[in-house]
């Protein structure tokens, strides 16, 4: 799963990428996670920041808003955990549909060191809802961050 301007990527089984029936496989972004809108808008860093500018009416990227969550700024505080709520969503549904044995992330979010425990500590959440699986989704960096969706398609595309 790649999580960047929005969220995509692939699946891929016994080393194969799944396309499926219609070309659409891992295309996870088309998620819905809220009822409504799609995981590749509530799940985006960038369009965390827009959120976020938008409401303080100046503009922020990505990592300013994390680095504000950090020094304990409320509204991006609430920004951030949204953000990793949706994350964490479409993890637990890909967990459930896919049952895969992991789940890799790539995309330049991947850089934030303490990324992995905050999708952990929101899928515990998750899972506490009520009566849900108990398996927790096992989740990976991609070894190549955010640059691993491209590498890929560049192997893909030499057939190796």
């Amino acid at each position: 799963m790649v999580i960047g301007t929005g969220v995509g990527g692939t699946i891929i089984s016994n080393g194969q990428i799944q396309p499926g029936e219609h070309a659409y496989g891992g295309e996870f972004g088309m998620m819905l996670v809220d009822g409504r809108r799609e995981l590749s808008e509530l799940g985006s860093a960038v369009h965390m920041a827009r959120k976020y500018s938008k409401l303080k009416r100046k503009e922020y990227t990505g990592e300013e808003v994390f680095a504000l969550a950090e020094a304990g700024e409320v509204d991006a505080v609430t920004a951030t955990e949204e953000l990793y709520h949706y994350l964490a969503l479409g993890i637990y549904n890909m967990q459930y549909t896919i049952d895969p044995e992991y789940i890799v992330l790539g995309g330049g979010i991947t850089k934030k060191a303490d990324l992995l425990d905050h999708l952990y500590r929101k899928l515990a959440e998750i899972m506490n809802y009520g009566q849900r699986c108990p398996i927790m989704p096992k989740i990976r960096i991609a070894k190549f961050g955010n640059d691993a969706n491209l590498i890929g398609a560049a192997l893909t595309a030499e057939g190796k």
